[in-house]
């Protein structure tokens, strides 16, 4: 995670920051999980796939939802030659917002 996405963080409990880094490599002629950061409340998950299937990486969030003032930062890096599957949960609720919070 970058040191500006980090001073960028909320404070004071004005909102969450979670963070997702994963990186895939080919390594041996498949592509392989090569890093991964996860910072609460983004995690992410990896189904077995099916034979001859890149691997599948699920971006979720352990929380009881998204409110205003949240913030979420994904970065996802795949080596050349390499393949890879990344997808993000459906969503389970869908809250009101007043729009953007401002600290």
């Amino acid at each position: 995670m970058s040191a500006q996405a980090l001073q960028e963080a909320p404070v004071n409990g004005r909102g969450v920051f979670g963070a997702v880094d994963v990186s895939f490599a080919l390594r041996d002629g498949k592509t392989r999980l090569a890093s991964l950061y996860q910072a609460t409340p983004y995690r992410v998950l990896f189904p077995n796939p099916e034979p001859n299937e890149p691997p599948t990486a699920v971006i979720t969030t352990v929380s009881g939802g998204l409110v205003g003032g949240d913030r979420l930062d994904a970065t996802i890096t795949v080596g050349p030659g390499a393949r890879a599957l990344v997808t993000t949960q459906a969503a389970e609720k869908a809250y009101r917002s007043w729009g953007p919070m401002f600290l």
